[in-house]
């Protein structure tokens, strides 16, 4: 099973989301990119959760969220392919 990680930072709003009923996105890039499936389960800080949709993004300026990245997301994005990952819990 594949683990995903998210910054410690990041944690606190992302639990915030799920508490809620509500899916989280992660974005991910080099050796993380391509590894998730629709379907899977993924092993994360939060327990077990379900991926719901992965998107390609193959640049920065095509994200669907890039407003809402930090300067330090940006930074790790630029110039790379990603995917865009929908998450839930199970």
């Amino acid at each position: 099973m594949i683990q995903l990680d998210f910054p410690d930072h990041e944690r606190p709003a992302l639990r915030g989301r799920l508490n809620q009923g509500k899916s989280i996105i992660t974005t991910r890039v080099d050796a993380d990119r391509g590894q998730c499936r629709p379907g899977m389960i993924v092993k994360t800080p939060f327990g077990p959760m379900r991926v719901i949709q992965v998107t390609y993004v193959p640049c920065l300026a095509q994200h669907p969220f890039l407003k809402e990245l930090t300067t330090e997301q940006i930074r790790q994005c630029i110039g790379q392919p990603m995917d865009v990952i929908e998450l839930a819990l199970m």
